[in-house]
């Protein structure tokens, strides 16, 4: 009579576990982070009048700094994200 048993990887060992009190946190943690990110990129708009009438400059002279924080995004997703590589190329 034989056993076989099945030999797990480490993929399936941890897809097998529940979630645990720290990568919950953790999880909701990056939740506030995405959060307080789009509030940044998105906060300008709503502050660009107030910021040029108290600096004496026309709003259209705000079109750079419109175009300045898509565009660094854009830039940096393009360039860091090959980098970075995909979990599969590590294996």
């Amino acid at each position: 009579m034989s056993t076989t048993s099945k030999e797990m990887t480490v993929s399936e060992l941890v897809d097998n576990q529940p979630l645990s009190r720290f990568q919950i946190a953790a999880i909701i943690m990056r939740g506030f982070v995405t959060v307080l990110d789009g509030f940044d990129t998105q906060s300008i708009g709503f502050f660009a009048p107030s910021i040029a009438e108290s600096l004496a400059v026309p709003l259209n002279g705000f079109a750079p700094v419109f175009v300045a924080g898509p565009l660094g995004l854009m830039c940096g997703a393009g360039i860091l994200a090959p980098v970075a590589g995909s979990p599969r190329e590590l294996a």
